[in-house]
């Protein structure tokens, strides 16, 4: 399977997790760490992912 689109790529860039959690009440329940620890696992996900959230550029 090949995935073409790429987020860095586009004109619009990346969000906040925060900006992203707080338009949805669902996420309301998360603190503060809560929501420092998703952005670190995301940073960490774009830093080491060939394509984020589709496919791994390095093995384990």
């Amino acid at each position: 399977m090949v995935y073409t689109y790429d987020a860095r790529k586009t004109g619009k860039g990346r969000i906040p997790v925060r900006a992203y959690l707080t338009r949805q009440g669902r996420f309301a329940h998360l603190r503060e760490d809560d929501i420092q620890f998703v952005q670190l696992m995301v940073d960490e996900m774009w830093e080491e992912w060939e394509v984020p959230g589709v496919a791994p550029s390095k093995a384990p």
